[in-house]
């Protein structure tokens, strides 16, 4: 069965790389070009959002789409966009977290058994969250 777009999903993940950003509403608004009240509505679930505004907003907060969507993708899909936001915060990383992380194959492995945990990690990268992964 095909899974629909869970606005729901969609618009707490807008509100929580919006915070993560530190951008306000408004903030997200003047670089978007999308309204407040239209970006508030997405991220309550009382509004849709177009491919257009979607692309508009992952751009301003500097994420693909697809990290947006996972949520509403089938499970092997969201997989993929998960990992994709993984290894972006570990390109966020610098040298010395990037050591204390020691992204390796058994970090990997973590992350991909524990795939559920990682939609509620902000991006940066601190040895913290690797540990969530565990």
């Amino acid at each position: 069965m095909e899974k629909e777009l869970d606005i729901n999903a969609l618009g707490e993940k807008i509100k929580q790389y919006r915070i993560a950003r530190g951008y306000s509403a408004q903030r997200l608004s003047n670089i978007t070009g999308v309204s407040k009240s239209h970006i508030n509505n997405i991220e309550s679930a009382n509004s849709h959002a177009s491919a257009e505004v979607l692309v508009r907003i992952a751009n301003a907060l500097e994420i693909s789409v697809d990290i947006l969507l996972c949520d509403s993708l089938n499970r092997k899909t969201s997989q993929g966009a998960r990992m994709t936001e993984f290894t972006q915060m570990l390109e966020e990383c610098t040298e010395k977290e990037t050591k204390n992380c020691r992204y390796s194959e058994s970090i990997e492995r973590k992350f991909k058994t524990s795939r559920s945990k990682i939609g509620n990690v902000n991006k940066g990268c601190t040895y913290r969250h690797v540990m969530l992964l565990g």
